[in-house]
């Protein structure tokens, strides 16, 4: 059989409320030629056994492989891109639900935009509770700031005219599309697998160094129950908050050049020292994120070095806000 053009990866999870309309979306997709990647990474293999009792048609369907492992996001999606046979790499998400046209837009828009190398698509919220597709905003797309601070364009605004087709700095790793070619210079480890909150901000970064560009294709949509938005910090768990603080000191200390304008480095150095005090002061729980990014620091060191610059500090720099 000829080899698929699009390659879909997701990662499952014990959160199985949302397994039926979201794989459902995928398979009655009006673009046929893709393939389906799908690991449990439980240990107890929950999801499978929801999909054997209640999707039983889906473990029977061609384009479908269900594989089963353990790790986190980003060790499942380098197991998953891997496996893949497809000319694209879609890193997609079980907690959403996607337009019957989702693929062929995307398709499309890979087609007349060859230039680009990585691309994402414009995620909605899906208010799940009530089983309402809305016209807010998720994600357009990843942004970051000259202070380093990484954001989700246009989350919680209303969905005009004015997030268009158009490149970004990056995408959201609820869906993140990656051509094979992208990959094949990456090497193995795609996402850095030490890191599970901030790997695609880490991903996206790597990858703008390496003179690659992102398109947000904005005629491909799909809905996102996003449990935990930028301004619902206090809502996450201190395990996921030390998560997210360990990834942005890691995605820097990769990332971050010297080389950039005073004006950046003036800023990401006043935003550090903010949350250095902030950290001591009202979350010394985080201490240990901080222990934990010391005890990493030379992995990330010997990564760095490995890491592919075509683009200069000047270049980069362009795409900050």
């Amino acid at each position: 059989m000829p080899s698929p053009r699009l390659s879909i990866g997701i990662v499952l999870y014990r959160k199985t409320q949302y397994l039926t309309e979201c794989l459902r979306s995928l398979l009655a997709q009006t673009f046929p030629d893709f393939e389906l990647l799908l690991l449990d990474h439980d240990s107890e293999l929950q999801a499978t056994t929801y999909l054997r009792d209640n999707l039983p048609e889906l473990l029977h369907d061609p384009r479908v492989r269900l594989l089963a492992g353990t790790g986190n996001h980003s060790q499942g999606h380098n197991r998953l891109m891997r496996e893949m046979h497809g000319e694209t790499y879609i890193c997609a998400s079980a907690d959403m639900v996607y337009a019957p046209n989702f693929l062929a837009q995307i398709q499309v828009g890979l087609d007349a935009h060859s230039d680009f190398g990585f691309a994402g698509a414009k995620i909605l919220r899906w208010d799940f509770a009530n089983r309402i597709f809305t016209h807010e905003i998720d994600s357009a797309g990843l942004g970051v700031t000259r202070a380093q601070k990484f954001f989700d364009l246009g989350q919680g605004e209303f969905d005009g005219a004015h997030y268009t087709t158009a490149e970004t700095f990056g995408a959201s790793g609820a869906l993140l599309i990656l051509r094979r070619r992208v990959l094949a210079q990456l090497g193995e480890e795609i996402f850095d697998e030490l890191l599970h909150y901030k790997n695609d901000a880490d991903l996206c970064y790597r990858l703008r160094w390496a003179g690659e560009r992102c398109l947000r294709l904005a005629d491909a949509l799909c809905w996102h129950d996003r449990q935990l938005g930028e301004k619902e910090r206090q809502n996450k768990t201190l395990s996921q908050r030390a998560d997210s603080y360990f990834g942005q000191k890691a995605v820097l200390h990769k990332n971050f050049s010297n080389e950039f304008s005073w004006q950046t480095r003036l800023l990401k150095f006043l935003r550090e020292i903010s949350l250095w005090f902030y950290i001591r002061i009202f979350e010394r729980d985080l201490l240990s994120a901080e222990k934990k990014f010391q005890e990493n620091q030379a992995q990330f060191e010997k990564k760095r070095a490995k890491m592919k610059h075509e683009l200069s500090p000047q270049e980069l720099e362009k795409y900050f806000v």
